[in-house]
């Protein structure tokens, strides 16, 4: 796959984040990379109503997040059109959090790219270990 160009794509969603902390967007790439799908993570509450989260670490309080993040989005959009996931690649701006990574396991997603790292990624990449799924983290060529 042409993760330089899938990378970018994602990049590009993060630009479209309701999100008032991070920008965070992914996009999930079928094996023939012929479809696609693609998330942002945020909603419309937390730009009316503000962030529950603003003082709160990178990582903690998940639970008290108004929005919904990116993967999960794109998950979401992609089972909405009765796809299976098992054959798509998740590309991702940052390291999927804890509460998305449960989701990604279970519906099969065997692949996660992501462009930068993520606050409580150690949790995260223990559990993806565990399911087989394999990551890797982007590296621009120069």
């Amino acid at each position: 796959m042409n993760d330089a160009y899938w990378i970018s794509v994602a990049k590009d969603q993060a630009k479209r984040s309701k999100c008032l902390r991070r920008d965070v967007g992914s996009v999930l790439v079928h094996k023939t990379e012929e479809a696609y799908v693609l998330g942002i993570n945020g909603s419309d509450l937390c730009e009316s109503a503000g962030c529950l989260r603003s003082r709160s670490l990178s990582g903690r309080d998940l639970q008290k997040c108004r929005g919904v993040h990116s993967e999960i989005r794109a998950i979401l959009k992609l089972l909405r059109s009765n796809v299976n996931p098992e054959d798509f690649t998740l590309y991702v701006t940052h390291f999927p959090c804890s509460h998305c990574v449960p989701v990604i396991v279970e519906c099969g997603i065997k692949e996660i790219v992501y462009a930068d790292s993520y606050g409580d990624q150690e949790l995260s990449l223990r559990i993806l270990e565990e399911a087989g799924v394999k990551t890797r983290k982007y590296r621009e060529e120069k």
